[in-house]
């Protein structure tokens, strides 16, 4: 009874995640820039689909080098695209914005943080500061 109640847990934080990182800030933009609402069903389908593919990521995640690039840049994109979706959205709240616009301006926002981490992770590996990190720190503890 344990192990299904923790399987229907991952499965349903599995299934919401995926919602509000993966399809909740799309169907938002497309709302904003083209004026068109997506029926639930469609986004439930989307959601299924995609927290599918996760699902499959987390129990063969040895064996799919590509699939792990993939998820971990929706990752990505997902929690950049929620945070610039709901200041959007909070902001549309207290100001008419043209939504058009905004919608546009968001995007434009949403590419230029995807490929500034990108190149930033690029260019900082963060495995070698933690070595380097480590080595001053024992350097520091054998000569006292």
């Amino acid at each position: 009874m344990h192990k299904a109640f923790q399987n229907a847990l991952f499965y349903i934080i599995v299934f919401t995640l995926t919602y509000f990182l993966f399809v909740y800030p799309f169907v938002i933009l497309n709302e904003f820039l083209f004026f068109e609402r997506e029926e639930r069903r469609i986004s439930f389908l989307y959601t299924l689909v995609i927290s599918s593919v996760l699902i499959l990521y987390y129990r063969y995640q040895n064996k799919f080098r590509y699939l792990r690039f993939l998820v971990n840049e929706g990752v990505a994109i997902g929690f950049i695209s929620f945070i610039y979706v709901n200041v959007l959205m909070f902001l549309n709240l207290f100001l008419k914005l043209n939504s058009f616009y905004a919608g546009i301006i968001v995007m434009i926002l949403i590419i230029l943080s995807f490929i500034l981490s990108f190149y930033f992770k690029l260019l900082f590996n963060i495995n070698r500061i933690i070595a380097l990190f480590d080595d001053i720190m024992r350097s520091n503890i054998v000569s006292k």
